[in-house]
Protein backbone atom coordinates (compact mmCIF):
# COMPACT_ATOMS: atom_id res chain seq x y z
CA UNK A 1 0.00 0.00 0.00
CA UNK A 2 2.19 2.54 1.10
CA UNK A 3 4.79 1.36 -1.91
CA UNK A 4 1.67 2.26 -4.17
CA UNK A 5 1.32 5.84 -2.52
CA UNK A 6 4.95 6.70 -2.63
CA UNK A 7 4.99 5.94 -6.61
CA UNK A 8 2.31 8.27 -6.70
CA UNK A 9 3.78 10.66 -4.95
CA UNK A 10 6.90 10.48 -7.28
CA UNK A 11 4.80 10.97 -10.34
CA UNK A 12 3.14 13.43 -9.23
CA UNK A 13 5.84 15.26 -7.75
CA UNK A 14 8.02 14.45 -11.24
CA UNK A 15 4.95 16.24 -13.46
CA UNK A 16 5.26 19.29 -11.00
CA UNK A 17 9.50 19.01 -11.63
CA UNK A 18 10.71 17.90 -8.39
CA UNK A 19 12.98 15.60 -7.95
CA UNK A 20 12.21 12.70 -5.93
CA UNK A 21 14.57 12.70 -3.27
CA UNK A 22 12.76 15.96 -2.67
CA UNK A 23 9.46 14.36 -2.51
CA UNK A 24 10.73 11.78 -0.10
CA UNK A 25 12.45 14.29 2.57
CA UNK A 26 9.13 16.16 2.30
CA UNK A 27 6.60 13.40 2.73
CA UNK A 28 8.96 11.92 5.61
CA UNK A 29 9.46 15.51 7.47
CA UNK A 30 5.64 15.38 6.97
CA UNK A 31 5.40 12.26 8.31
CA UNK A 32 7.96 13.01 11.53
CA UNK A 33 6.10 16.21 12.40
CA UNK A 34 3.11 14.11 12.48
CA UNK A 35 4.22 11.44 14.83
CA UNK A 36 5.64 13.83 17.24
CA UNK A 37 2.49 16.31 17.36
CA UNK A 38 0.77 12.66 17.93
CA UNK A 39 2.80 12.21 20.93
CA UNK A 40 2.59 15.11 22.44
CA UNK A 41 -0.72 15.38 22.25
CA UNK A 42 -1.43 11.76 23.35
CA UNK A 43 1.06 12.68 26.76
CA UNK A 44 -0.04 16.07 27.70
CA UNK A 45 -3.20 14.27 29.40
CA UNK A 46 -1.21 12.19 31.64
CA UNK A 47 1.77 14.60 32.67
CA UNK A 48 -1.76 16.40 34.74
Amino acid sequence: MEQQITEHLVEVGLLFGLHPWDIVRLTYGQWCAYRDFSDEHQRRPSDG
